[in-house]
């Protein structure tokens, strides 16, 4: 009789210990996300760890940042684009322009690679550069919406590269402009 009421206590807390293990992995195998969204529309779904800055320097339709990693979403919205017909543009041409006409006026000598893709209204490129002090990565994604061209700019120091880069398609695969 002993036996058996033994055994059922070590059946008990077996269950209660593989509940237990379930129960837990369950709760922090998931990672929490939110979603940082600008007046105009544009979405991008971001882990809890960023939090929403204000870049001073530059004028960003959207500026978060985590520990890692800065983003900044700017908007060329094409009433006010300097480009004579934005409409006929694909985001191939303005990622060139924007690449060479205003990346190369802020980060000198950068030498931007553009990722081959058939798709007219998203283009990808990536550089280096340097502060002075810092060797950073920065992974820009231009996309050509309705009425406007986004730019996510994705920078950090270039130790993290490779392990930010599944994160950087993950974050953007989940942007979404109007």
């Amino acid at each position: 009789m002993k036996i058996l009421s033994k055994n059922r206590n070590k059946i008990i807390l077996f269950v209660i210990l593989i509940l237990t293990i379930a129960f837990v992995s369950g709760c922090f195998g998931k990672i929490k996300t939110e979603k940082f969204e600008t007046s105009s529309g544009y979405v991008i779904t971001l882990d809890t760890s960023f939090y929403t800055t204000t870049n001073e320097n530059l004028y960003c339709e959207l500026s978060v940042e985590n520990i890692n990693v800065s983003i900044d979403v700017y908007i060329d919205e094409f009433i006010y684009s300097t480009c004579p017909n934005p409409y006929a543009i694909s985001a191939d041409d303005y990622a060139l322009d924007y690449a060479y006409d205003v990346l190369s006026d802020i980060y000198i000598d950068i030498s931007p690679y553009f990722y081959d893709d058939n798709d007219q209204n998203v283009e990808a490129f990536d550089f280096l550069y340097t502060d002075g002090v810092d060797s950073y990565y920065c992974y820009v994604i231009v996309h050509k919406g309705t009425d406007a061209f986004w730019v996510s700019e994705f920078s950090c120091l270039s130790d993290y590269r490779n392990e930010m880069f599944d994160d950087f398609d993950n974050w953007i695969d989940s942007i979404r402009i109007p």
